[in-house]
């Protein structure tokens, strides 16, 4: 049952990061119909299972390059370390490979601190700041992604403990906990021209890490209308090419931006290709190896999609957020897996202990939901397994716990 249907032009596309946006990009490359070939320095990782072929080796070494293919025809970095961002960028441009990524762009929206000043400067609406916020008060990283390293803290006492020096500290932010429902929103930029994609919403689990993806989004069309302007007025500050991960917090009818990530995201890029068909990856393609302004994107979607993780233990299956995926055997695409349309998992018969990101897909959110609740209900007849209800929001203690 495994494998991954294939149209459209073959191109050798060299994806540099074998981790969740490796896997994201190698997915979405291989839908595209692309050869794909994938380098890191680690011996497994979990986009292994989703390439053509496996280079191990560390590609900021001298010459490391020039083992790479001559018909390489874009390279697609998934990986987050500017100084290694610079290297791959820097050596490519020597052998005129396209890189598909806005280093400079990237630069900026790196640090959730330098976001703040450039929210406040374009008149971007956002959570208020400590100490004007007051409690519950979310405390991030400057340089981070996904959940980590986040905390909620709820009172004084809590915060002392954890912070006991100035706060926040110099390589952190602060502001209000806002518990309203988030939506993300990516943006495709080329030759000065920004387009929005596909409004999604997301679902969190207890440590604030995405465990869910609904598309299209549970959002009004004023909001999802006020959402796109939003996200062209933050590419146009940025000054975008490529692709842009915007993600707002819905608070008392208000759109409040949380944070900008210029560079290709994991889960909602393969949830809006399958709702609407728009593949993101391609898209860095006709962008950075074609030269050519990609095709409008298709307005509306075909279908409703749930994109959901799961993990099983035991003799248990639960929901959890993406960081269940970075596992390090390899994940491989998985159709009709047990009613959901796909998985990406490294689950295999008789196997206790595994993961999967469920597809599930309807021509409705109803119908979606059904197809989730049948594959689940399946797995567990089939397995003799229980399933762990979904985490709830953040307890009151300092901490994110399910």
């Amino acid at each position: 049952m495994a494998g991954i249907v294939q149209t459209g032009i073959e191109m050798l596309a060299v994806i540099v990061g074998g981790r969740l946006q490796g896997v994201e990009a190698a997915y979405l490359a291989r839908k595209a119909g692309w050869r794909v070939m994938m380098v890191d320095r680690e011996e497994k990782v979990p986009a292994l299972g989703l390439c053509h072929q496996y280079l191990q080796m560390d590609i900021t070494q001298n010459g490391a390059l020039d083992k790479l293919p001559p018909e390489v025809g874009l390279v697609i970095p998934a990986l987050e370390n500017v100084d290694t961002l610079s290297s791959i960028h820097n050596g490519c441009s020597q052998r005129g490979i396209p890189v598909a990524f806005d280093l400079a762009a990237y630069a900026i929206t790196v640090s959730k601190r330098v976001c703040a000043r450039l929210f406040t400067h374009a008149g971007i609406p956002v959570p208020a700041s400590w100490p004007g916020c007051g409690f519950p008060v979310v405390v991030k990283p400057s340089v981070a992604s996904g959940s980590r390293g986040v905390k909620i803290f709820w009172d004084r006492r809590s915060l002392i403990n954890a912070f006991p020096e100035d706060f926040p500290p110099a390589d952190h932010v602060a502001q209000a906990y806002l518990p309203g429902p988030s939506f993300s929103l990516e943006v495709f930029g080329h030759c000065g021209v920004w387009q929005p994609l596909q409004v999604t919403s997301l679902e969190m689990d207890g440590t604030l890490d995405c465990k869910r993806v609904l598309a299209p989004a549970r959002l009004p069309n004023n909001l999802s209308r006020e959402f796109e302007e939003l996200a062209i007025r933050l590419a146009r500050e940025v000054k975008l090419v490529g692709v842009m991960d915007v993600e707002v917090i819905l608070d008392k009818g208000a759109l409040k931006v949380l944070e900008i990530d210029a560079r290709l995201p994991s889960q909602t890029p393969i949830a809006v290709f399958h709702s609407c068909g728009t593949n993101m990856v391609e898209l860095l393609g006709d962008s950075f190896a074609k030269g050519r302004c990609p095709a409008p994107v298709k307005s509306g979607a075909s279908r409703s999609v749930i994109l959901e993780h799961v993990i099983m233990t035991g003799d248990t299956i639960r929901t959890e957020g993406e960081h269940i995926m970075a596992v390090a055997d390899p994940l491989k695409v998985v159709y009709d897996f047990f009613g959901a349309d796909e998985a990406i998992t490294n689950y295999s018969p008789g196997r206790t202990e595994w993961v999967a990101t469920l597809i599930c897909c309807g021509e409705n959110e109803k119908s979606a939901w059904e197809k989730r609740s049948r594959t689940l209900e399946r797995m567990k007849s089939e397995m003799g397994i229980g399933m762990v209800p979904d985490t709830r929001q953040p307890v009151q203690d300092g901490r994110c716990t399910p």
